[in-house]
C-alpha cells in the first residue's frame, strides 16, 4: 500500500505503479490488463483500503467509563433550543444566545450537546463552557476534538482549582492559559514565578499569550520579566512586553520613552497652531532598537515618522496635557501644522486607546472628523483608527458622535459605516441603538444620490440587527412603538426608495428587492433575538 501511496504522490508518469503480488487482493485486479494504469492504480489501492477496513477490529474496553454526574442546572426550554440551534452558524448571535444561558442559570439540552461541542470557533467555548452541563463536560474526554471542553471546570470555578500546578504543567494550552490567569487575578507574583521557570521552553506563541496575562495584576514587580521579554526573538512578545512596561509609570522603560518622546517633541511658549515642533531622530539608536522600536518601516512610510509614531504610541497622552499645560483639542491643533502632524495625531490616537484616556479618545475623534487632508495626505491610517476610537469611547459621546457621523460622514475620510458599527462593541448601549435607528429612520429617497451610499446603508443592517440592545427590540417590531421611528418610518427607506432616479428600471427593481429583503432579514433576526430573551428571562 505504501508504494501504491508513492506512485500516486509521483505520478505514474514518473515512478509506475509497483508490480501485482501474490496477495488476494491484488489477484482482484491482475485480470484487468488492458486498464491504463492511472486507473489500475486507483483500483488496487481501492482494493487495499476495503481490504484493510474490512479488517479492522476494535480495541478492548477494559473498563467502563463512570456515567455523568448529575445535572445541577436546568435545561433551556424546547423553543430556546430550536432558536439556538438557528444561532450556532452564526457567532454574534450564538454568542449572546450562550451567555445569555449562563446568566439566566440554563444548561444546553442534552441532543445539542455534539453539535456545541464541535463549533470550531475559539471565541465561543469561553462563552459555551458554562453552559456544557455535567455531562457536556463529561462527554469531552471522549474526542480528542472537544477536550478544550475538559478546560470548563477550570474556567467556572470562581477560586484557583486545588490541582493549578498540576494543570499548569500538565495541562492543554488553554487549561495552561486559564489557570495562569486565574492565579494572576489572585497572587501576581507566584504567577510570574511559574512562568519565568518555562519561559525558556515555552514555543513563541505560547510566551506571548501567557504574558498577555500579566495585563491583570499589573504592578513594579513584574517590571524585571518584562525587560526581560524586551530581549525575545519574538516581535510580537517584544511588543505585549512594550505595552506592559509603558502601563507602569514608574518603570525604566516607561521613563526612558517619556524621555524620548519629550525630546521630539518642543513648544515655544503658549500652545496654540503653530508652535508645536517635532523633531524625530535622523538615526535609530542602539537602546531604542532594544527597547523595541522597530527600525524598518512598512512601505509607504518614512524612517523618522515611523520612529516618531512608536514612541509617541507609548507615553500616556495625559503626559502632554501636564508638560504643555494645555487642553487635548488645542494640542491636537497645534501639532496640525507641522509637517509630522499627521503622524502624531496617529500615535496619539493608538496610545488613547492603549491608556484608555475618554478625553483625549473623545477630542481626536473630532478631530478626525473635521478633517482635510493636505497635499501627499493619505487617509490609509485614519481609516484604520476612526473605528477604533469609537469602539473603545464611552457610550454617551459615542452615540452622540455617531448620531452626526451617520447623519454626515466626512468626504475626506471614507470609512463604511458598516466598518465603524462593526467595530463597535455588543450589544450596543441604549443610547448607540437609538441614535443608529433615528439615523436609520431619517433617510430619504431623494437623499440617496449613489449607489454606495445606498449599499453602505443597506451593509449596516445585519450589523445593527446582533448589535441592537433589547431595549430598542419594540422600536423595530412594534408598529407607533415611536413615531418618528415606527415601522412605517423605518420602511420610508426601503420601500419608497422605489423611484430613484439613477440607474435602468432593472437596477431599480433589484435595488427594491434587495432592500426589502435586508429589511426582512433584520426584522427576523430581532424577532428571534427578542423570542429568546423571552425563553429564557434573566434576573427572574
Amino acid at each position: 500500500m505504501d508504494d501504491l501511496l508513492n506512485t500516486a504522490l509521483l505520478g505514474t508518469a514518473r515512478k509506475p505503479p509497483p508490480p501485482v503480488s501474490d496477495h488476494p487482493v491484488d489477484h482482484l485486479a491482475a485480470g484487468q490488463s488492458e486498464v491504463a494504469p492511472e486507473r489500475m492504480l486507483l483500483l488496487r489501492a481501492g482494493a487495499w483500503s476495503v481490504y484493510r477496513t474490512a479488517g479492522y477490529v476494535p480495541a478492548e474496553v477494559q473498563d467502563l467509563p463512570g456515567a455523568a454526574p448529575d445535572e445541577s442546572l436546568p435545561e433551556c426550554s424546547r423553543r430556546a433550543a430550536e432558536i439556538l440551534l438557528r444561532f450556532l452558524g452564526d457567532v454574534p448571535l450564538a454568542l449572546e444566545a450562550f451567555e445569555r444561558l449562563r446568566k439566566a442559570g440554563r444548561r444546553v439540552p442534552f441532543e445539542l450537546l455534539p453539535r456545541v461541542l464541535d463549533l470550531p470557533n475559539p471565541n465561543l467555548r469561553s462563552a459555551i463552557a458554562p453552559v456544557l452541563g455535567q455531562r457536556g463536560r463529561w462527554l469531552a474526554q471522549f474526542n480528542d476534538a472537544w477536550r478544550w471542553g475538559t478546560a470548563a471546570a477550570v474556567s467556572l470555578s470562581e477560586t484557583l482549582p486545588t490541582d493549578a500546578e498540576t494543570i499548569w504543567q500538565e495541562g492543554t494550552p488553554a487549561q495552561r492559559r486559564e489557570v495562569l490567569a486565574r492565579l494572576r487575578a489572585e497572587d501576581p507574583a507566584r504567577a510570574r514565578e511559574w512562568l519565568a521557570a518555562v519561559w525558556s521552553k515555552e514555543k513563541v506563541d505560547q510566551r506571548a499569550e501567557f504574558l498577555e496575562a500579566f495585563r491583570t495584576g499589573l504592578g513594579p514587580g513584574d517590571e524585571p520579566m518584562l525587560e526581560q521579554a524586551l530581549a525575545d526573538r519574538s516581535a510580537r512578545v517584544k511588543a505585549i512586553a512594550a505595552t506592559l512596561l509603558a502601563r507602569l509609570p514608574d518603570s525604566g522603560f516607561a521613563t526612558r520613552m517619556r524621555h524620548r518622546a519629550d525630546a521630539m517633541l518642543l513648544c515655544e511658549g503658549p500652545v496654540r497652531p503653530g508652535a508645536l515642533t517635532v523633531r524625530p531622530p535622523t538615526e535609530l539608536e542602539k537602546d531604542w532598537q532594544r527597547d523595541g522600536v522597530v527600525e524598518k518601516p512598512p512601505p509607504g512610510v518614512g524612517k523618522r515618522a515611523w520612529w516618531l509614531g512608536q514612541v509617541i504610541a507609548l507615553v500616556p497622552p495625559s503626559h502632554w496635557q501636564e508638560r504643555f499645560s494645555a487642553a487635548p483639542a488645542a494640542l491636537i491643533e497645534a501639532a496640525a501644522a507641522d509637517e509630522f502632524g499627521l503622524t502624531l495625531w496617529e500615535a496619539w490616537s493608538r496610545a488613547a486607546v492603549e491608556f484608555g484616556d475618554s478625553p483625549w479618545m473623545e477630542a481626536l475623534w473630532d478631530a478626525w472628523y473635521a478633517w482635510k487632508p493636505k497635499k501627499g495626505q493619505s487617509a490609509h491610517v485614519a481609516q484604520e483608527l476612526f473605528p477604533f476610537l469609537f469602539e473603545r469611547m464611552e457610550s454617551s459621546p459615542a452615540a452622540r458622535r455617531m448620531a452626526r457621523w451617520l447623519e454626515k460622514p466626512n468626504p475626506a475620510l471614507p470609512v463604511a459605516r458598516s466598518r465603524v458599527l462593526g467595530a463597535l462593541g455588543r450589544p450596543w448601549s441604549v443610547e448607540l441603538g437609538r441614535a443608529y435607528l433615528a439615523a436609520l429612520a431619517a433617510q430619504k429617497p431623494d437623499r440617496v444620490r449613489d449607489h454606495a451610499a445606498f449599499y453602505d446603508w443597506l451593509a449596516t443592517l445585519p450589523i445593527a440587527a446582533r448589535r441592537l440592545p433589547e431595549q430598542c427590540f419594540s422600536e423595530v417590531l412594534d408598529p407607533g412603538s415611536l413615531p418618528e421611528r415606527a415601522e412605517s418610518a423605518l420602511r420610508s427607506l426601503f420601500s419608497s426608495i422605489g423611484l430613484p432616479t439613477w440607474g435602468s428600471p432593472e437596477q431599480s427593481e433589484y435595488t427594491i428587492r434587495a432592500w426589502r429583503k435586508a429589511i426582512d432579514e433584520f426584522r427576523e433576526v430581532i424577532r428571534l433575538r427578542q423570542e429568546f430573551a423571552r425563553e429564557v428571562p434573566v434576573g427572574c
